[in-house]
């Protein structure tokens, strides 16, 4: 493969990594400031 061919794929291929970490990080913090707020119940 050939350097502009490995960053198409780059390209092609990170939203779908990203997606799942953003995810993540989005619940995450969200269930944390639900510890927080002594709400955690409704996450579970």
């Amino acid at each position: 493969m050939k350097a502009y061919q490995i960053r198409q794929l780059h390209r092609a291929l990170v939203p779908f990594m990203v997606l799942p970490l953003l995810i993540t990080l989005t619940t995450g913090t969200a269930f944390q400031f639900a510890i927080a707020a002594n709400r955690a119940s409704d996450f579970l």
